[in-house]
């Protein structure tokens, strides 16, 4: 009985013949060859049969380019220089010695509360700060009311 859904033996020895075969043949190719020219070289009063090394031959190759920029400088290249317009650079800001309305515990609590909430903290913070710029505010609950009302 044979199996089904299975190679058959035959099958799989062939497959792995034609699959290996080629490397073989090129290692024993490789073999035969070295075995010949090491025949080569212990038989010294055999003539050689291989042509003496020559070596390359070298040409030098001189091309002479008219001056076509008449009137610039000797070698023929013309350099421009231009002037990049610059941007007058921003001052940076003093930073403010005035102490917020709102203290930053009760900031950094509605922005935790609103992250759990699911909005990001950039969001959060964007928020919170708009808001806590405008009005002191003295507790959490106050400060997240009225982010909410600024939501919606």
């Amino acid at each position: 009985m044979q199996n089904v859904g299975t190679w058959n033996s035959d099958l799989a020895i062939i497959f792995f013949m034609c699959l290996i075969s080629p490397i073989v043949f090129y290692f024993i190719g490789a073999m035969f060859q070295n075995m010949s020219s090491e025949q080569l070289q212990d038989n010294p009063n055999e003539e050689n049969l291989t042509p003496p090394q020559q070596t390359p031959t070298s040409v030098n190759i001189s091309v002479s380019i008219p001056d076509l920029f008449k009137g610039s400088s000797s070698t023929g290249k013309s350099i421009k220089k231009t002037k990049h317009s610059t941007k007058p650079k921003k001052k940076k800001r003093s930073p403010d010695n005035t102490k917020p309305l709102t203290d930053e515990a009760v900031v950094s609590d509605v922005v935790s509360g609103l992250c759990h909430m699911g909005y990001k903290k950039g969001e959060a913070t964007k928020i919170v700060k708009s808001i806590s710029d405008k009005k002191e505010y003295n507790s959490a609950e106050s400060l997240l009311k009225d982010c909410f009302m600024c939501i919606s």
